[in-house]
């Protein structure tokens, strides 16, 4: 994991990074996050983009939710080429309060475990180079 940290805001009223890139590399694919503040109309502009050997995918906006998908063959559903993909209103939080609030009741874990959000938190911290 490689962590790439810049402050670029010309305010210098801190020193956090505000325009950043991680790259995660394992076996079999390469992972790249970016995340900036100095960008017009932020909201509008998050996104999730996969990419593969047999199409990509991009999520933009993530609020509400935009998904095209972009195939080098048909799958299931799913022409060949460039389509849209109708998804549900994204409601931030509100299927993890559930969780928490029905594991507090009954005492069950849970659905991601201590190790993964260890694993998560640890590889987040290497992301914005704490660790």
């Amino acid at each position: 994991m490689t962590p790439f940290l810049r402050t670029s805001s010309s305010a210098k009223t801190d020193k956090l990074a505000d325009t950043t890139v991680a790259i995660l590399e394992f076996t079999r694919t390469t992972v790249v996050i970016t995340s900036t503040a100095q960008r017009h109309n932020t909201n509008e502009n998050r996104s999730f983009e996969f990419c593969g050997t047999r199409g990509n995918a991009l999520l933009q906006p993530i609020e509400p939710p935009h998904l095209s998908i972009d195939l080098a063959a048909p799958v299931t559903d799913l022409p060949k080429g460039r389509s849209t993909v109708s998804l549900p209103r994204f409601q931030r939080y509100l299927g993890e309060l559930h969780e928490l609030a029905q594991s507090i009741r009954s005492g069950n874990p849970l659905a991601v475990s201590l190790a993964t959000e260890r694993t998560v938190q640890e590889t987040l911290l290497r992301c914005v180079g704490v660790l």
